[in-house]
């Protein structure tokens, strides 16, 4: 006798050892004992969850000799007939070979013929019925509705977004759920008990979560993995037959990563490809591990249980969970996802591997959107949020230091704030109680004229041309030594927001004014209330005005010009339509 897999060996032969579907289960009992069987059901739901195999039980629990029974005998002569495949009342059909309309006639006709001797109901079983084309699904749409007595159809398929409203309204629906971990465990175990292996419960999770709850896929990975060892498997024996990553590969992996090592992760990745692996499969476990990551963040070792995750994996998970925040998880998961994707989809997946834990590893912190719009309402925010750079170290305690680049940045805007900010110092009081206005520095003004035009033209001069086009669109409200205050679009206030462009104009200001340097500049720009590209009252409004006071005239002498009398002349009743002052370079 040729072998057979645990999946064939092993496939439920009754309602109770269905595993995973006790919804269905329940209501086809229910059904039976009730005498309410429908003439047509449709079961949908992923692969390898149990539709054929309920089929199947539904067959025999109708014809068995003791029935119709929730419990069918599997000892007499129907119910072992369909076991077998043998029996005549039981007919499958493979609808991806038999999807044209013509195999669905054939069907048709054998509708006209009772069950056979013996048998009380004819049950035809059509699996991946949305292969079927349009014209055999109208073609079944009237034997459907309402097929000869004691006939029975069930129709089975993962894509039920495929099949025709019209075959679903007609069909009782059965969606049939994904096996969660803990099921697919307790199932392997009896397998393995039965088969006389000692296999260790995390290899059997393991197996479960390859799975991806599908019970079929881990009884065929469970086949593998017995094959390759002995009676006794571990966890290094399911990683060499199966070719995945061992999880502790994954925790130094993403140790580093939130260490922010980039050398290291380099290092463990090579390690992890060096055993042959298939990047593929790295990048789908890769993307599992930063999603327990933040389950174990969010939901707790409630959330970890639930996935059926072992304890010492979970409490490594939660540890590394705790040095990150939720946002941070979040993020990270998100460029894992989208790196893993591409990985999968290009023909260098090891290199785009090596480039995603790179990019992940040189990660800056997510600084929450709410909580810096909430500080600069409130006017609170004077300095940037500083990174703390994150060291998991052996022992599990998570250690924060600041590094020297991000304690420089916040040196630096503290500066911007105190230099950009007109309330950040009060003036002296003077005797009197009247505010006395600062001294202004020794240094000779009287060569230099404090022109708002001029000072825009120096700028250009300098090199910096779009420095000052942005200038030109300010309107200034305020241009002494020391100060410069205005307001424009929005645009402009978000270009001078930024410190190396504000710092640069108090440079240019102080070089012009030949006063001090650029920390005695105080800088203040608004956002303009009128809108637009540029704020009344600038230079390029003024422009802008003028230019078109020029074409006004340009306009009037043209239309006044003999050429165009004569025209008019010429062509009596026509008049000009628009005239278009080309620029002189143009």
């Amino acid at each position: 006798m040729s072998y057979l897999v645990f999946a064939r060996k092993y496939r439920p032969q009754d309602f109770d050892s269905i595993s995973g579907q006790e919804h269905i289960t329940r209501t086809l009992r229910n059904a039976i004992e009730r005498e309410k069987v429908a003439h047509a059901f449709l079961f949908c739901g992923p692969r390898g969850v149990g539709k054929t195999s309920v089929a199947r039980v539904l067959a025999k629990a109708l014809n068995c000799d003791d029935g119709p029974t929730p419990s069918p005998c599997s000892s007499c002569t129907n119910c072992k007939e369909i076991t077998t495949g043998k029996s005549l009342a039981v007919l499958e059909i493979d609808g991806a070979s038999h999807n044209s309309v013509d195999n669905v006639r054939e069907l048709i006709d054998t509708l006209k013929s009772c069950p056979p001797p013996g048998s009380r109901s004819k049950v035809y079983i059509i699996d991946e019925v949305h292969m079927l084309s349009i014209q055999a699904f109208n073609a079944l749409l009237k034997s459907l509705e309402e097929p000869p007595p004691r006939t029975i159809f069930i129709l089975a398929t993962t894509e039920v977004h495929k099949i025709p409203e019209t075959i679903i309204s007609r069909c009782q629906r059965y969606d049939f759920r994904a096996m969660s971990t803990n099921v697919i465990v307790e199932r392997l175990r009896e397998i393995t008990d039965a088969e006389g292996y000692g296999i260790e419960l995390a290899v059997l999770r393991l197996i479960a979560r390859l799975a991806d709850g599908s019970m079929r896929d881990a009884q065929s990975l469970l086949d593998r993995v017995c094959a390759f060892g002995d009676t006794s498997i571990s966890s290094k024996d399911v990683s060499e037959v199966l070719g995945i990553v061992e999880r502790g590969t994954l925790f130094e992996l993403s140790a580093a990563i939130v260490n922010r090592d980039c050398e290291r992760s380099l290092v463990v990745l090579a390690d992890a490809f060096s055993t042959g692996i298939d990047p593929r499969l790295f990048a789908k476990e890769f993307v599992t591990h930063w999603r327990d990551l933040l389950l174990a963040r969010v939901g707790g070792s409630g959330g970890l249980e639930r996935l059926g995750i072992m304890d010492d994996d979970a409490v490594e998970l939660q540890r590394q969970s705790e040095s990150l925040s939720a946002a941070d998880l979040q993020d990270l998961f998100a460029i894992a996802e989208e790196g893993a994707d591409r990985a999968t989809r290009t023909a260098y997946a090891r290199y785009a591997l090596e480039a995603l834990v790179v990019r992940m590893a040189t990660r800056e912190p997510v600084i929450e959107l709410a909580k810096v719009v909430a500080a600069l309402q409130s006017g609170k925010l004077t300095e940037k949020p500083v990174a703390a750079k994150r060291d998991i170290s052996s022992d599990g305690v998570s250690k924060r230091g600041v590094s020297e680049r991000t304690v420089s940045e916040s040196s630096a805007s503290k500066a911007e704030t105190t230099s950009s900010t007109p309330t950040a110092k009060k003036p002296p009081t003077a005797a009197g109680g009247h505010t006395a206005r600062p001294a202004k520095r020794a240094s000779p003004l009287s060569d230099v004229s404090m022109d708002w035009r001029k000072f825009v033209t120096f700028v250009s001069d300098r090199g910096e041309h779009l420095l000052s086009e942005q200038l030109k669109r300010i309107s200034v409200e305020k241009f002494e030594t020391g100060v410069l205050e205005g307001c424009g679009p929005v645009f402009c206030v978000n270009f001078f927001a930024q410190l190396e462009r504000r710092k640069k104009l108090a440079e240019l200001l102080a070089e012009y004014s030949k006063v001090g340097d650029a920390d005695s500049w105080r800088v203040g720009i608004s956002e303009s209330t009128a809108g637009g590209r540029e704020s009344p009252g600038s230079l390029a409004d003024e422009d802008s005005k003028a230019r078109a006071a020029t074409e006004d005239d340009i306009k009037r002498d043209i239309a006044g010009h003999p050429v165009v009398e004569n025209l008019k002349k010429a062509f009596p009743g026509s008049r000009l339509e628009s005239i278009t002052v080309k620029e002189p370079n143009s």
